[in-house]
């Protein structure tokens, strides 16, 4: 098959230059034979111009050089045209590219592209809006805000966030309505997520799968925030599995007091967040809403890895 390449590049993700990135990709794909044009990203979010490109052209490939902000943003708009969609990962936490297996490395992530497969990968909305990694509530949604206005990037800024928030992170009132059953919960952070982490290999949902057709939802329940340390810690190394039916089912039930952090897999869930806290999709900060329905899109688009996914 003769591809024809189109790749979207996000002129100020990651550290380097973007200037190195596009002569990189450009001397690979001249060397591997495959005819290609390269595009900023869009700053307002239209790819409408793009998409009309792509059609016009008879593209055979949606490539992004950026990070999860742009993937959400790339994947959401051009999804409907049915192409594959490879990954540069370039950005500061590259979370979905992680979970994916796909290397930072420009160079093995083009090659990726170059051979790998495409395969068919889960998406979800967020209250109709297309996603392709995780939505935070609470906590992760505060860390996200203050990452974003921060002048630094990176795994270290993220941590010093992370760290400042914890210490004077309160605890939300919620609602949360899953399997037609509904639970009132105090809670300091809610994530739902696609794929398994933040990023940076900061796994919150270290079972999460993206073609399993389920969302991983954890919540940090309202507890001492001492214990609570060694808890997150169970949490992020994996060695808390995802609840069972009847577990999940006993969860949900108003008698449940032990649990401080609850992890279920459901194909969707609707949270009335009453306190108003703030929020986050794809790493990205978004307005404060009081409902929040999220739902997973089996089989959203298909991504191309270097082996099948789990």
């Amino acid at each position: 098959m003769n591809r024809k390449l189109l790749y979207i590049i996000n002129p100020i993700a990651g550290k380097g230059s973007r200037g190195s990135l596009r002569k990189q990709i450009e001397a690979r794909t001249v060397e591997i034979g495959f005819k290609f044009e390269c595009h900023d990203s869009a700053i307002d979010g239209n790819y409408e111009p793009i998409a009309q490109r792509i059609q016009q052209g008879r593209f055979t490939d949606i490539i992004i050089a950026g990070g999860d902000g742009t993937i959400n943003q790339v994947v959401g708009s051009l999804r409907h045209l049915n192409l594959p969609f490879g990954v540069i990962p370039c950005g500061s936490g590259n979370g979905l590219a992680r979970c994916a297996g796909l290397s930072t490395d420009p160079r093995i992530a083009l090659d990726v592209i170059f051979n790998g497969k495409a395969i068919a990968t889960d998406g979800y909305t967020v209250n109709g809006q297309f996603a392709c990694e995780l939505t935070g509530l609470g906590f992760d949604g505060a860390v996200a805000h203050a990452y974003a206005k921060s002048g630094t990037r990176g795994l270290n800024t993220y941590i010093r966030h992370a760290i400042k928030q914890f210490r004077s992170a309160p605890s939300y009132k919620f609602n949360v309505r899953v399997l037609e059953r509904e639970i009132a919960l105090d809670a300091y952070m809610i994530t739902v997520a696609n794929a398994n982490q933040f990023g940076n290999k900061v796994t919150i949902a270290p079972h999460a799968s993206l073609t399993d057709g389920l969302l991983d939802v954890v919540i940090v329940k309202k507890q001492n925030k001492i214990p609570l340390l060694w808890r997150a810690y169970q949490q992020l190394s994996g060695r808390n599995l995802p609840m069972q039916e009847e577990e999940l089912f006993l969860s949900l039930s108003k008698d449940i007091t032990q649990q401080d952090i609850l992890y279920w897999q459901v194909s969707s869930i609707e949270i009335e967040n009453h306190e108003g806290a703030l929020i986050h999709v794809d790493g990205e900060p978004t307005p404060r809403t009081s409902h929040v329905t999220i739902e997973v899109v089996g089989n959203g688009f298909r991504l191309i890895t270097p082996a099948v996914l789990h």
